[in-house]
């Protein structure tokens, strides 16, 4: 087993907080604003949630982490994207291949199988749900609380393996490099 030093504390927070709040969790933004959702208007994904609720950004650099404007120099506040999952990867105490594959915004592809086949699964019940491919739709309610708990399954997964696991290769699927 891998000796990793995983701070699953910070791993139950998170699930918790995504469990409870599934509309809060979008794995495709480090953090946004969406003030048409009454109960959490903070949206982020798993590095998000992690930094903020280990206390290394708050909620307003989380908001603002997807409006480039938002990281101008004048503000000494603003934090990127990128300095987000820097901040969750030592939060989690994970490496930076290991952070590459929990954070990814891509987890059918870059999760490992059990998690990355019920996340395309999800997909196209949304293209399903879409119906025109061309029309950019946002998930469904139930879309959003599935993917919620796959993300909460996952990071249960990690504590209980002491590992992320390997990420799918799907053989249909062309080798994409991921940054974030």
């Amino acid at each position: 087993m891998n000796e990793a030093n995983h701070n699953h504390p910070l791993m139950w927070m998170v699930i918790t907080h995504i469990r409870a709040e599934a509309e809060a969790y979008d794995q495709t933004v480090v953090g946004d604003f969406r003030p048409h959702q009454q109960s959490c208007p903070t949206v982020a994904c798993l590095g998000g949630w992690g930094a903020f609720l280990d206390g290394r950004v708050t909620a307003d650099q989380l908001q603002k982490a997807s409006t480039p404007q938002s990281w101008e120099f004048d503000d000494e506040a603003a934090v990127s994207q990128v300095d987000i999952l820097h901040h969750a990867q030592d939060a989690f105490g994970f490496t930076e291949e290991e952070a590459h594959t929990v954070f990814s915004g891509d987890p059918a592809c870059n999760w490992p199988e059990q998690f990355a086949v019920r996340w395309a699964r999800t997909q196209q019940q949304h293209e399903e749900e879409a119906g025109d491919p061309d029309e950019e739709r946002p998930l469904s309610p139930q879309i959003t609380r599935q993917r919620a708990h796959i993300a909460a399954d996952y990071l249960t997964w990690i504590i209980a393996n002491n590992s992320v696991g390997v990420p799918y290769e799907d053989e249909d699927d062309e080798d994409e490099d991921d940054d974030w």
